[in-house]
């Protein structure tokens, strides 16, 4: 069997995987052209989800199982479906589970960082000012998490017992011991009214496509914090950028963008009370250790004719 993997700073990561996959010929290709010459015959793909190997796709025939390195796969939904629409039965599974961790992490930084006045701190130190800045308390805050999946989950285990009060919406709601309540997605709405914090953790789909913009931005109370780490996509940038300069919101912190880099032109890099961060709150060196893990256990599985790990639903879209 052989495996292809489309990314060539995970060489030294494969070397490693090979020993633990015995059976496999495992190949790496630095594109999705270079892939689709020297792999046609290959087995299963790995790539990242915002890939879009369409020549490999088109040139391998023999296919039937796509791995994504990321959570997110709103890239590769959209090219497995095409392929099976030819009538090739491919199955798309996805690294869930490896990066809810160190974004947990990430957003309690991020959420900190305005509570305690540590951006605003920075920013007075740059102009060399003394400020007298007025923290608040998180506990007694209440956090309204979009998208209650894993990494949600895992961003509410972070925030609970700091005394965080936690709301959350997911398309399949149910009762969780980390919320006060789950809604379904008609609860958005007073999730928003609810929230001093607001994270954006749902998955990238066409139902998600702008779920917060100028409305949804109006219902949050004035003074509250956005985070988004999901994808750029799910927020309308603009309606934001407006919101930070009225003084609606609080301020807002993003490790994500609907273009990235985000380009020198964007409004954002003018908001007011804004955290950039760029796109690295799921990155950490044990992060791609959980990630491989998945991957050698899928190999594995594949190789045994079990059933995989972290299968796509591909109409839903993760």
């Amino acid at each position: 069997m052989e495996a292809v993997f489309i990314s060539k700073s995970l060489e030294p990561l494969v070397e490693t995987l090979r020993s633990r996959v015995p059976g496999w010929r495992i190949q790496v290709a630095g594109s999705d052209e270079e892939a689709a010459l020297r792999c046609p015959g290959a087995d299963a793909l790995v790539c990242w989800g915002t890939q879009r190997p369409v020549r490999f796709l088109e040139a391998a025939s023999n296919l039937s199982w796509v791995q994504s390195l990321s959570a997110g796969v709103e890239a590769l939904v959209e090219e497995v479906q095409r392929v099976r629409l030819l009538g090739r039965a491919v199955t798309l599974t996805n690294a869930r589970g490896a990066h809810g961790e160190p974004i947990a992490e990430h957003v309690l930084g991020m959420i900190l960082a305005f509570t305690r006045r540590l951006l605003a701190a920075e920013q007075a130190r740059a102009s060399h000012e003394w400020v007298r800045l007025s923290p608040v308390d998180l506990a007694g805050q209440t956090a309204g998490i979009v998208g209650f999946g894993s990494i949600g989950q895992t961003i509410a285990a972070k925030l609970r017992p700091l005394g965080v009060r936690i709301l959350a919406t997911r398309a399949r709601p149910q009762p969780h011991p980390l919320a006060e309540q789950v809604l379904g997605p008609d609860g958005l709405d007073l999730l928003l009214r609810e929230s001093d914090i607001l994270v954006v953790a749902a998955p990238a789909t066409e139902s998600t496509q702008a779920l917060i913009s100028a409305p949804q931005l109006a219902l949050i109370k004035p003074g509250a914090l956005l985070v988004n780490i999901s994808r750029g996509s799910l927020v309308d940038e603009a309606a934001l950028a407006s919101a930070l300069q009225s003084g609606h919101l609080g301020g807002a912190a993003l490790d994500v963008f609907a273009t990235e880099p985000l380009p020198a032109e964007s409004p954002l890099w003018q908001a007011p009370n804004l955290l950039i961060t760029p796109h690295v709150a799921g990155i950490s060196p044990r992060t791609m250790e959980r990630t491989f893990d998945i991957v050698s256990e899928n190999l594995q599985r594949f190789a045994s004719g079990k059933s995989l790990l972290n299968q796509v639903d591909l109409e839903r879209g993760y």
